[in-house]
């Protein structure tokens, strides 16, 4: 038996939904670039919900993929790998799953490329059946930060560059760069919310923001009239779970504000404990959605764009190309 390890973060907050509200496309497609293999990776996506669904290869087959920095590792749903899942622990906000450590010899996300890795096993059916559709497994944050990652959910793109590789940073700048610190995989920013200032994670793999019920300020929340109601989730251990969401009015980040931004309210002392973090919530979906944002891992800086992307050739514009 392996030595217990701790994965994931809630891995998914899933709201519940009926399956005929659920649209997706049939097919994905990975973009191609001019430039030297593997520098940059344009991949659409598919949102399912809040989630980005791209097109992976592994084992020499292409499947449905989540982006997910809320995950450390990739993790493999069991439906695609016949196992004993025992003497592993996955850790989520709602409790503890199942799962298996075991080898890689080769991943592909469009042309990068990776080899000779560990990846977790876990059932993730509790999340196809709420999606009404077949996932293979997470991407997680030791893939992802290799690169810069610029998500565009407007035009449904995926743009992961290196240094000096498109126009990014380098003719075309950021409206906002928003510093960060790392608690283990996750990027941390710190977010105040009437006097408090808050750390929250950034979280590709969750379709809501979530706020630790211990972390509130009961009063200053009170002040701020936030009303509270009910909402329905699914968490790593497959449990329907009920808690609380609020909508706060205003949200201060790095001397912004964002209006109206909803949060799940609920003890995550499980996921703080499993990675010996002490993270106040974090952000999902409605947070990501609501500008264009890249995430940088090596620079620790969260960079806010504008909308100038081309949208008719799909792609940013790379040096090469303009030389």
């Amino acid at each position: 038996m392996r030595t217990l390890i701790t994965l994931m973060t809630m891995v998914l907050l899933v709201p519940i939904m009926d399956a005929q509200d659920i649209q997706y496309s049939d097919k994905l497609s990975i973009r191609k670039n001019k430039i030297k293999k593997g520098d940059v990776i344009l991949s659409s996506f598919e949102l399912l919900g809040g989630l980005m669904l791209v097109e992976g290869e592994l084992w020499n087959q292409k499947d449905s993929f989540v982006i997910d920095t809320g995950a450390p590792y990739l993790v493999i749903n069991s439906d695609f790998y016949i196992s004993n899942l025992d003497g592993v622990t996955a850790g989520g906000i709602s409790g503890a799953a199942s799962a298996q450590l075991i080898d890689i010899d080769q991943f592909s996300l469009g042309e990068y490329q990776v080899d000779d890795f560990s990846a977790f096993v876990m059932d993730l059916s509790h999340i196809e059946k709420v999606k009404n559709r077949k996932i293979k497994g997470l991407i997680g944050a030791d893939i992802l930060s290799n690169y810069e990652m610029l998500i565009d959910y407007d035009n449904k793109l995926l743009t992961m560059f290196k240094p000096r590789t498109t126009e990014y940073h380098t003719d075309v700048y950021p409206l906002d760069e928003i510093p960060f610190e790392l608690y283990g995989h996750f990027p941390v920013i710190s977010v105040k919310i009437g006097k408090k200032q808050y750390k929250l994670g950034i979280d590709t793999g969750a379709e809501v923001n979530l706020l630790n019920t211990a972390s509130i300020d009961k009063e200053d929340f009170k002040n701020l009239g936030a009303t509270v109601q009910s909402k329905k989730l699914h968490g790593v251990d497959k449990e329907k779970k009920t808690v609380a969401c609020t909508k706060i009015s205003n949200s201060m980040i790095n001397g912004e504000v964002y209006d109206d931004m909803e949060f799940i309210l609920t003890d995550i002392s499980f996921l703080n404990n499993a990675y010996g973090i002490k993270l106040d919530g974090l952000l999902g979906f409605p947070f990501l959605k609501s500008k264009k944002f890249s995430i940088n891992f090596k620079k620790k800086k969260l960079y806010v764009w504008g909308d100038f992307l081309d949208v008719d050739k799909q792609l940013p514009l790379t040096l090469s190309e303009k030389e």
